[in-house]
């Protein structure tokens, strides 16, 4: 098990890294790796390797439970998180339903207006004026299919961004930072700033603010962002809170079989991953901007075998985004 979370995880660097001149023998077909401190340590070795031969800034850290070790390779660097960071989000949710401050089965009224860019619930049903769905169904919707509408609607739900952010406190988890919604992220990627009055915040508006800004705004806004502290997070800092969540430190049992087994079920990123071996499952959460890949999560053969946990962020990579992925 061991020496398979080893190879998954060099093919799912590789998957991430750009490509070079050299042609690599397929690691499919090639066990490199002992299952003992020293193969773990030559693992590291070659994902240092990895990372620099990639265009951008890459980071990597991974938890091996059945051997007790991690590795790391630019641990603290902060990354913009993209979609993953819809994890904490929908973990703040459960956390506020297991206080009891929260009913998962309240439902919300959203119109065509809470639509968002990539990807939105809405686009899939009939054309009508109005949709009444429950908390459940979108946080479902943002775990699966990385859903964009159900992330703001569900941020305005909890409180805000800095609700989250105080969950995160509360749980003493530091390499991660959520700070804005989805729109206002939208706006900053292209240079622009939404109005302060967030009854404003419009599908029509943001159209407009995104169809405002030109070529070269973009360019110069993208460099800044991916430098920008807000709604980041490290590699170390996601695999303690992805194995904290699993082990059920964070939630309830009922919250934390929940948002484990959605994972398990994540649509997204799937040619940017390598699937779990036979009976094995693979919970976890990507993302991507311009210059931005992210997966996170945990693989798990089950039995008596513990995860390996895992975190590969990419960013500031200026190749276009099929060759990246």
């Amino acid at each position: 098990m061991l020496r398979f979370c080893m190879l998954f995880l060099l093919l799912l660097c590789m998957s991430f890294q750009s490509c070079t001149k050299e042609k690599k023998a397929p690691l499919t077909l090639v066990d490199i790796y002992e299952v003992d401190s020293l193969g773990i340590a030559e693992l590291e070795s070659e994902l240092v390797e990895l990372c620099k031969e990639s265009n951008g800034i890459m980071g990597v850290s991974a938890y091996f439970g059945d051997a007790d070790m991690s590795i790391h390779v630019n641990e603290a660097e902060p990354f913009p998180l993209a979609s993953v960071y819809k994890v904490p989000i929908v973990a703040t949710v459960l956390a506020k339903v297991d206080a009891g401050l929260m009913n998962f089965d309240t439902l919300i009224r959203l119109t065509l207006e809470d639509r968002r860019h990539s990807g939105c619930f809405m686009d899939d049903l009939p054309s009508q004026n109005s949709y009444e769905i429950s908390a459940r169904e979108l946080c479902h919707a943002m775990l699966i299919r990385s859903d964009n509408c159900a992330t703001d609607a569900i941020l305005r739900l909890v409180g805000g961004p800095e609700v989250v952010q105080e969950q995160l406190k509360i749980w003493e988890m530091p390499g991660i930072t959520v700070n804005r919604y989805l729109i206002e992220i939208f706006a900053d990627l292209v240079g622009k700033k939404m109005p302060e009055n967030q009854n404003t915040w419009t599908f029509s508006l943001i159209n407009q603010i995104l169809a405002s800004s030109n070529f070269q705004l973009r360019k110069a806004a993208r460099t800044v962002f991916w430098k920008d502290r807000r709604d980041n997070g490290s590699t170390e800092g996601f695999v303690r809170f992805h194995r904290a969540l699993e082990a059920g430190l964070l939630l309830s049992t009922k919250s934390t079989n929940w948002i484990c087994e959605t994972m398990a079920n994540c649509r997204t990123g799937a040619t940017m991953v390598p699937p779990p071996p036979s009976g094995g499952s693979l919970a976890h959460k990507t993302g991507s901007l311009p210059g931005i890949f992210n997966d996170t999560g945990w693989l798990d053969k089950g039995g008596n075998h513990r995860p390996l946990f895992y975190a590969v962020f990419l960013k500031s990579s200026t190749r276009k985004q099929s060759k990246d992925k």
